[in-house]
């Protein structure tokens, strides 16, 4: 069986190394007094699994050589003195579970080559980051879940950490559009479609058309006719009027209006839109009808629609309400002008949910359901 040599320096600058099978599935070299380790003959090391280099004194590390391992799993780099790690070159890990990196001398960690890692451990003083397009995938839940902060004294952190989120105007000026539009592609393809309206809306965002996130579709056509090839302004015009294009069909097959704002399309190319956007939403709630079943009244199809959504999100209802809190419903509905009618049915039905996406349906869902929250805090 094939060996190969990995080479460190140690204290005193003595040259060491350490000989493993290329079919190795850990590599263990905690505890050796590394200072400065080459990673480059794990290159070809495709069974790979965990890579243990904890309790050392390295400083810098290039991660490069473990890039499209798709056998890595646990990376270990527990007790170093690390001021910075760039983990892009993980990004097409896919297999990556947990990263150890508590009890370093980071200062801010980029988490969006990592983001469907199911943990990263880091010291509480770490700043996390990523980019704006995740900011809907990465929910607090979520976070929580798979950032854990760790104090000074090795107490878990209890609260949930703080992420600065980057817009592709600030990434741009810093790392130059050819390789922001790379990020964008890596996050777009492990996207799955449960999750297509929350990363649009996140990427929209970033791009500052904050008054189009309100598209349905699937992300990657937002950036069906761009190229790195192009200048960051160029590409951002031309992405802008594919937005356009993506939402006056949608709105033509009677698709959601939620999240677009025609006040700041007025002076834009989207202001084409707003005719239809307005009719769309006058017909949302005609003859519109509240099922109830059981005593309670299902708000589900009225979360869906415009003014529904802005009522129920400032009423602080969720996905069901009792007979007093319709009376509230209600009363809203009837200073704006609308005879909002109840039907009690034997089944709930969803007649309207045909022109929207479950992704859709998913990201309004929740933030339905954290209304509910709010209500009972």
């Amino acid at each position: 069986m094939s060996e190969f040599v990995i080479r460190y320096v140690s204290p005193h600058g003595r040259q060491e190394e350490g000989k493993f099978k290329r079919d190795a599935s850990r590599i263990e070299l905690s505890m050796r007094a590394v200072i400065d380790i080459d990673l480059a003959p794990m290159q070809k090391c495709d069974q790979l699994e965990r890579l243990e280099l904890s309790h050392n004194f390295i400083e810098s590390l290039d991660l490069e050589p473990l890039r499209d391992i798709a056998s890595l799993q646990v990376i270990r780099l527990k007790d170093n003195r690390l001021t910075d790690l760039d983990l892009w070159p993980l990004h097409n890990c896919p297999n990556l579970a947990e990263i150890e990196l508590t009890e370093n001398r980071l200062r801010t960690l980029d988490v969006t080559p990592i983001f469907t890692c199911n943990l990263l451990r880091t010291d509480s003083s770490v700043v996390i980051t990523a980019d704006h397009i995740l900011k809907y995938i990465l929910t607090p839940e979520k976070i929580m879940t798979q950032f854990q902060s760790v104090r000074t004294d090795r107490t878990a952190w209890t609260a949930t950490p703080v992420v600065i989120w980057y817009d592709y105007d600030t990434l741009v000026k810093k790392l130059g559009w050819p390789l922001v539009f790379r990020r964008m592609e890596s996050v777009l393809s492990k996207i799955p479609k449960a999750d297509w309206f929350d990363v649009q809306k996140g990427l929209l965002e970033s791009l500052n058309m904050h008054e189009l996130s309100g598209l349905d579709t699937d992300p990657k056509e937002i950036l069906a006719d761009v190229s790195a090839a192009e200048d960051f302004e160029s590409s951002r015009e031309r992405i802008y009027d594919r937005v356009v294009e993506l939402l006056a069909a949608q709105v033509e097959q009677g698709g959601p209006t939620l999240f677009l704002d025609v006040l700041k399309m007025r002076d834009t190319r989207a202001s084409r839109l707003i005719p239809s956007i307005v009719e769309q939403r006058k017909t949302e709630l005609e003859d519109f009808e509240v099922q109830t079943f059981q005593g309670a009244a299902f708000l589900h199809s009225m979360w869906m629609t415009s003014y529904g959504f802005d009522v129920l999100s400032a009423l602080d209802c969720g996905l069901t309400a009792n007979f007093e809190e319709m009376k509230q419903v209600k009363a809203a509905f009837d200073e704006a002008g609308f005879d909002l009618a109840t039907k009690r049915v034997p089944s709930i039905t969803h007649p309207n949910w045909d022109n929207s996406s479950r992704s859709f349906r998913r990201f309004i869902f929740r933030l339905a359901r954290s209304h509910t929250g709010r209500k009972r805090e």
